[in-house]
């Protein structure tokens, strides 16, 4: 069972994050949010309408790394859809 426990600091930034546009982001932040607030990880899944294994990794993600860590996987796939939809001759404005 994965539960994380956030100080005060963390909890605000990650509700700062969690209410910017980006969904991907906020949705990663939320999870963690929710995992301080005792939310199994079913729970979370069931919440979020995402599988147990997505919330699972991305709770391991945060729990080796912080915020740094999702920040910067969120911005490697931010990265890599860009690049996708550059090759295939996608509009950025059809991802969003």
């Amino acid at each position: 069972m994965i539960r994380i426990k956030l100080s005060e600091e963390e909890r605000n930034l990650l509700n700062q994050y969690r209410n910017k546009r980006n969904s991907g982001l906020s949705g990663r932040c939320f999870y963690v949010l929710l995992s301080d607030e005792g939310k199994s990880v079913p729970d979370i899944a069931k919440r979020t309408k995402r599988n147990e294994h997505t919330v699972r990794f991305r709770l391991k993600q945060y729990r080796k790394g912080g915020t740094d860590r999702i920040f910067s996987a969120f911005r490697q796939q931010n990265r890599y859809n860009q690049e996708y939809h550059q090759y295939h001759g996608l509009s950025a404005e059809f991802h969003r």
